[in-house]
């Protein structure tokens, strides 16, 4: 769906098969991302819509924009229950909205640590047919790592 419109490098340009409505989305900085699109009317568009409506999940969403994080953080730093921040990343986890990797700390612990997998969400009304656009991160990039810009060709 490229288009001549957005030649600028800050604007996405997606290859893919419109027939799957998933395709790598490329951007100038940035790491591999793939867009996947859900019908917003359907049940993953609505559980979608409800997670990220929710107070509870924006603010574990905010927290992890900062760093990724164990859980045990999210619940000091975003100042809720343990059940209701591991219910949230439960339901992220299930619509791939975080990532998570196991470190091991110096006593030896192995901890979960939870980073967001998404650039961006948006919500597209176009023919009556509401859709969830999900851009997603393929693979990590280290804050402060810097990336060849991909080419306009």
């Amino acid at each position: 769906m490229a288009s001549d419109e957005h030649s600028s490098n800050r604007f996405p340009v997606r290859d893919g098969d419109p027939a799957t409505n998933f395709g790598p989305v490329r951007h100038a900085g940035a790491s591999e991302t793939r867009e996947r699109v859900v019908p917003a009317t359907g049940a993953e568009g609505t559980e979608i819509l409800d997670l990220l409506g929710d107070e509870y999940t924006s603010r574990i969403l905010e927290a992890l924009s900062v760093e990724p994080r164990p859980a045990r953080e999210l619940v000091s730093v975003c100042d809720m229950s343990r059940p209701t921040v591991y219910r949230r990343l439960d339901r992220l986890e299930d619509h791939d909205l975080v990532s998570t990797d196991t470190t091991i700390d110096e006593d030896g612990h192995h901890r979960k640590v939870f980073a967001t997998t998404f650039e961006r969400v948006t919500v597209e009304l176009a023919d009556d047919a509401p859709t969830v656009h999900l851009v997603v991160r393929e693979g990590r990039e280290e804050k402060g790592a810097s990336s060849v810009p991909v080419s306009a060709d």
